[in-house]
């Protein structure tokens, strides 16, 4: 008996179905992951920069479902 092949678009359909699932990061936006990962600091000091650059207005906060994102203000 032969093993069940998977469809050759599989890896596109995934690709897909996870596009209308998992939301795309706002055009011009950041997450913390993407700021620790540009300046190389860990999590919490990330998330506490980012906490002072919203308090201050440089930088305004936006959240997608569970997931945020950051936007450089004006």
């Amino acid at each position: 008996m032969e093993k069940p092949q998977p469809p050759d678009n599989l890896w596109e359909k995934l690709d897909a179905a996870k596009r209308e699932i998992v939301p795309e990061c706002p055009s011009g936006s950041f997450t913390v992951q993407d700021y620790r990962t540009r300046y190389g600091i860990p999590r919490a000091t990330a998330q506490d920069q980012l906490q002072k650059l919203c308090a201050s207005g440089k930088v305004e906060r936006s959240q997608l479902g569970r997931r945020v994102y950051y936007k450089m203000v004006g």
